[in-house]
């Protein structure tokens, strides 16, 4: 128990650190690429990078065993994921506003990308298994929402010639990240999850976990303007009022109408990613206490063609502290 509170203690302190800046926050404006005419073009690859590495750490992670809480059970709990990043690229560094006194790009891109968020889970009938969870992206403005369902496919075996048998599972989740202004970003996942109890004592139970994750990163953009430093219209000197909302009639300049061309919506991102899991959830009474490493099998660009070849294997360390019901 004492373990487990240093770890609540942690976790709020973590909390309480990061959660007032958003120097990690996404500025897609500044992933532009200078035409030399005024004009600017989208950078598309360096946009799927950053999509990709962000993307990973939208990827549920796997905290629970394979065994379901039961048709009469309930978990609640409060999850922190640390997720590495490769912060010394030009990506992350254009890609990311910083602080105050950062001009065109990020001076002091972190190392990692923390969250927390509380997670639910209900237990159904047949084995089946609904969450939810609902969290923070640390040193953005953006949000994290979440959802899931597990069906057991085997689970309970302890007697018998069957006792040697692992739980099985497998589960689907989708997490969305809410609040981010330029772009829309979803990674729904799918997990096979095996696990088996070892009871200590009649009162701690220690199950290790491993599981396979495969997930798809959908990351699309708004229309983005690439010169926000510049007012389109004061440069076009229109002959006319600006039209009011609704009117349809093209402005007509007497300067330069070139940049109303650098608003821009980047392609779209459709990736692929496959990673290990492997942890232990430790339960006493009521009370339990998880944690679990995750990491890429291969480099994305060996799995998927989408995602560039430069783009480095990730890890993600993820701790729960919880009550099941």
């Amino acid at each position: 128990m004492r373990s487990a509170s240093s770890c609540v203690l942690a976790l709020v302190l973590l909390a309480g650190a990061t959660a007032h800046a958003d120097e990690m926050d996404v500025d897609l404006a500044r992933l532009r690429i200078d035409n030399g005419d005024g004009t600017f073009t989208a950078d598309n690859a360096n946009y799927r990078r950053l999509m990709s590495q962000l993307g990973f750490a939208l990827i549920s992670p796997v905290l629970a065993p394979a065994r379901t809480t039961g048709y009469r059970g309930f978990y609640i709990g409060f999850e922190t994921s640390v997720v590495q990043i490769d912060d010394d690229t030009d990506y992350w560094r254009r890609g990311t506003e910083g602080d105050s006194q950062s001009v065109g790009e990020n001076r002091f891109v972190t190392a990692t990308l923390p969250s927390s968020r509380v997670h639910l889970r209900k237990g159904l009938p047949y084995g089946l298994e609904l969450g939810a969870n609902f969290g923070r992206l640390y040193n953005t403005d953006t949000w994290i929402l979440g959802a899931e369902l597990r069906i057991a496919l085997l689970e309970g075996f302890r007697r018998g010639s069957a006792g040697w048998l692992p739980d099985l599972a497998v589960r689907g989740a989708v997490r969305t990240l809410v609040g981010a202004e330029q772009y829309h970003l979803t990674v729904p996942s799918f997990d096979i999850v095996l696990s088996k109890p070892i009871v200590l004592g009649g009162t701690v139970t220690l199950t290790p976990i491993v599981a396979g994750q495969f997930a798809w990163i959908l990351a699309d953009s708004d229309a983005v303007d690439l010169t926000p430093e510049v007012n389109a219209f004061e440069q076009c000197m229109p002959t006319a009022e600006q039209p009011v909302s609704g009117d349809l009639s093209p402005i007509r300049c007497a300067g330069s109408p070139r940049d109303f061309e650098n608003d821009q919506v980047f392609d779209d991102v459709r990736a692929f990613r496959g990673r290990l899991a492997v942890g232990m959830e430790i339960r006493y009474r009521v009370f339990t206490l998880a944690a679990t490493f995750h990491w890429d099998l291969r480099a994305p660009g060996d799995i998927d063609s989408a995602i560039p070849d430069d783009i480095p294997r990730q890890w993600d360390l993820s701790i729960a502290v919880g009550a099941t019901y």
